[in-house]
């Protein structure tokens, strides 16, 4: 921009100090250039309509894909968008015509629930000379989960007063169907021959050997720290989902009963997302 102004400047300096004629005509063309890109930057912006979800989750130490839905209440197409959060990060939109949904790539968000206040669409079409945006404000939470991390394995005995948590459940094998991946859990079981024709990625099952109830909770990690229980806890629900096990949380003062499906494994890692920091967790 400063840098077409400044050649605007200099060359309809000559026409006007040296009396010169011909140098009015790139003036004014230039001059008509930089109206009609101000024009159609401005117009690339205008009747967006920027929705985001209620909800959205992610795992600490990896990128949040924040979901979005751009419209576009014109029949003129609009090109050459991208579309940030009050988060950060952002996503590129070649063109529009309609409608589109999209995510925005959001890193480095630390554990806990954030608030998206404003979803953004900028633009700098046709030249790269003007930037034009608009701003929609949204009321999205953005769960960030602990980083499902940890070398001990599920835990079997009894503390804190809990129902007694009878063992865990056991991989054997006998396939008996697919269910839903999850965010972050191994893909070691996930059936690639139905993500090559083209559908959503699916986890193999294997019929276990019993079906038993526990309950997660902190006491089993006495001397770990705050964080890093967290993270096991999280490695637990995990592996917990994973097999088909039915269990319960109890960590920090957060509570969840039992269960499983993909629910409550949101719920359960959810309820990890909100505990307070270190500081001023008891």
């Amino acid at each position: 921009m400063v840098s077409m102004v400044a050649v605007l400047v200099a060359v309809g300096y000559a026409a006007v100090s040296q009396g010169n004629g011909p140098a009015y005509l790139p003036t004014y063309a230039l001059l008509s250039l930089l109206l009609i890109s101000w024009l159609h930057n401005r117009a690339n912006v205008q009747q967006l309509e920027l929705t985001a979800p209620r909800e959205a989750h992610g795992f600490a130490g990896a990128v949040l894909l924040l979901p979005f839905t751009l419209r576009n209440k014109k029949k003129r197409a609009k090109f050459g968008l991208q579309v940030r959060s009050s988060l950060g990060g952002n996503a590129k939109v070649g063109k529009l015509s309609g409608e589109m949904e999209g995510n925005i790539s959001v890193p480095g968000l630390p554990r806990g629930i954030h608030q998206v206040a404003w979803l953004e669409a900028t633009s700098i079409f046709p030249l790269g000379v003007f930037r034009s945006r608009t701003r929609k404000a949204v009321s999205c939470e953005c769960a960030i989960y602990p980083e499902a991390v940890g070398e001990l394995g599920l835990p079997v005995g009894t503390g804190s007063g809990q129902p007694e948590k009878t063992g865990v459940i056991m991989e054997g094998d006998d396939f008996v169907g697919v269910r839903t991946y999850l965010t972050g859990e191994s893909q070691r079981h996930i059936d690639w021959k139905a993500v090559a024709r083209g559908q959503p990625m699916m986890v193999k099952q294997f019929a276990s050997t019993a079906k038993r109830e526990i309950w997660l909770h902190n006491q089993d990690l006495r001397g770990v720290a705050y964080e890093a229980q967290l993270s096991q806890l999280a490695r637990w629900i995990m592996q917990s989902e994973r097999t088909g096990l039915r269990y319960g949380l109890s960590a920090f003062g957060a509570s969840v009963p039992p269960g499983q499906g993909n629910t409550h494994y949101h719920r359960c890692l959810r309820a990890l997302a909100a505990l307070p920091g270190q500081a001023t967790a008891s």
